[in-house]
């Protein structure tokens, strides 16, 4: 914290060095932002582990130190009209050691563990109150977490389109708000190469960038008493040159064309809670991340011109009553067809998933509470040949914690959580070493989260 503090004071003491930046009635600031979760545990065989836990929750459930630092200042502000700069870097590690290093594993890690992992995640600037008549738009470009939706207790972003762009977002028309945005999601080639009709990238081959724009348009607002109602578009455009395609035997990318994704978010919210349906369909390139992971990212590494997809969730946070008694949960349907092809008649024709998660919680006190979490997941998938595999998973969490405010969502909090892992297929949950070869496995630990 006290390097933060530094650092800070640093930004500061720069920006106060240069008064004309600054209209006559405006004072410099420094916003500090962030996120962390961190902390030790142990399962059966050791060493801490986490599996699926977009599907079967993430509470005692999560093996990594993470966090996200963000620094922000507005560096110029005359009446309505501002100059916001943001910036955020993530970091992460697997919290085995003490000194955890940027870098490659091996002679630069400590006893050849993973190394910590630096993004960049956020470097930005906003332009407030340029519009006459709406002091609410803004203009912004850079890079920068764009307007992400997310399902918390899953860890789930099922709307992310976060990446280097430009845009106008909050504009008043009509009885809503209009936000236009384009953001670049370039990918490196060679982190998708696939084995195609048994074809290996040649030794050596140079490693090439495929651009994919993403033009997205948004349209919201209230209209009803606590609700909330979002429709987003989404438009997925690659640009792939053909001299991408092969590179001696090697079969690199596919000219899967633009895709469209569309979001619908139906917001009810009232005293102690919320409630949200999510409505999500996409195709082509986008088909498979709105499947598995929520839309995000457009593939290109498997034949999926022709592959579509679904989601229909509720997910909500309530309490009953007046009583000390609060919970959440997500229920998730997915389905997906045609979401791979590889040339060969077995990539997937047709692939659905059902998920639900429910976390409780009793308040005991005014600083701590006791929770429970409960997770499971059924996965089919039929191939083109007509293979059909399925996948089952569950997870029982029980844990104790330690917050400074009622809210089931206040942070920080420190947790002491048990957790049960099992996987209704074959050997699946990861053990000691990261392999994944154990039917069911059980954490237990002490874990600090919070926000801020």
């Amino acid at each position: 914290m006290k390097k933060i503090n530094t650092l800070a004071a640093a930004v500061l003491a720069a920006v106060m060095a240069s008064p004309a930046a600054f209209a006559d009635d405006w004072q410099p600031n420094v916003d500090f932002h962030g996120y962390l979760r961190a902390g030790v545990g142990q399962s059966r065989d050791g060493a801490q582990i986490g599996w699926e836990k977009e599907r079967i929750g993430r509470l005692g459930n999560e093996a990594d130190t993470y966090t996200e630092l963000e620094l922000g200042s507005t560096v110029w502000k005359q009446g309505d009209l501002s100059f916001y700069v943001d910036s955020m870097v993530a970091i992460e590690s697997n919290g085995g050691q003490d000194w955890e290093n940027v870098g490659s594993s091996g002679s630069n890690t400590q006893n050849s563990q993973k190394s910590t992992d630096f993004a960049l995640r956020q470097l930005n600037l906003k332009v407030k109150g340029l519009i006459p008549g709406d002091k609410d738009a803004v203009l912004w470009a850079g890079k920068r977490f764009y307007q992400r939706r997310d399902v918390y207790i899953i860890d789930d972003y099922y709307l992310n389109i976060s990446g280097s762009g430009a845009g106008l977002e909050n504009l008043h028309i009509g009885p809503g708000q209009l936000s236009l945005a384009w953001v670049r999601k370039d990918q490196t080639e060679s982190a998708y190469t696939i084995n195609y009709k048994n074809l290996s990238p040649s030794a050596g081959t140079k490693a090439k960038t495929a651009n994919v724009n993403i033009y997205d348009i948004r349209y919201a607002g209230s209209y009803w008493d606590g609700g909330w109602l979002e429709i987003t578009s989404d438009t997925w455009v690659p640009n792939i040159h053909n001299s991408h395609n092969n590179e001696g035997s090697a079969h690199y990318s596919h000219q899967n064309g633009t895709a469209e994704m569309f979001t619908i978010d139906i917001v009810q919210g009232w005293d102690g809670g919320y409630n949200k349906t999510v409505l999500q369909y996409g195709n082509g390139g986008v088909a498979q991340s709105v499947y598995s992971v929520g839309g995000g990212w457009y593939s290109q590494y498997t034949d999926c011109d022709d592959a579509s997809a679904f989601v229909i969730l509720n997910t909500g946070s309530m309490r009953l009553g007046q009583s000390n008694f609060r919970f959440e949960h997500i229920i998730d349907y997915q389905y997906g067809k045609k979401l791979t092809n590889n040339g060969k008649g077995d990539g997937i024709k047709s692939a659905r998933t059902f998920k639900a998660v429910v976390r409780p919680a009793y308040q005991l006190t005014q600083y701590t509470r006791v929770l429970a979490e409960l997770g499971l997941f059924t996965e089919t998938q039929k191939t083109g040949n007509g293979v059909k595999t399925n996948w089952q998973g569950q997870k029982y969490t029980l844990a104790y914690a330690i917050a400074p405010a009622a809210d089931i969502l206040s942070r920080p909090e420190l947790r002491f959580y048990v957790s049960y892992i099992h996987a209704g297929h074959a050997a699946a949950v990861p053990n000691y070493d990261g392999d994944f070869n154990s039917r069911d496995n059980y954490n237990f630990g002490i874990q600090a989260e919070a926000w801020w």
